[in-house]
């Protein structure tokens, strides 16, 4: 497992060479490793959902066949709006209380 500070860094890092789709998968691998340790991270999910939109959308991506993409990035900004949900939750409850 990887800490989520680390492969956001390397994804980040990725993405800026992003016309190289083997550096995007890269960049997938090391956030999907760093979000098995923290499910609960926004960071994370929004960048991994960003990652796989590029690669559902990018052309030579459907060519090289990687169907599934599409399922993935979904669930993944579900994910990733679940989680802002929740941080305005406790925001606004924290503001309420005080």
């Amino acid at each position: 497992m990887r800490p989520a500070g680390e492969a956001i860094a390397e994804a980040d890092q990725l993405y800026a060479g992003r016309a190289d789709l083997v550096k995007v998968r890269r960049g997938v691998v090391a956030l999907r490793q760093a979000q098995a340790e923290d499910q609960a991270n926004y960071e994370l999910a929004w960048r991994l959902a960003k990652f796989n939109y590029y690669l559902g959308d990018c052309k030579t991506a459907n060519l090289m066949g990687t169907s599934g993409w599409a399922r993935t990035t979904v669930a993944k900004l579900r994910q990733a709006c679940c989680l802002v949900s929740q941080r305005s939750m406790t925001s606004s409850t924290r503001w309420r209380l005080s």
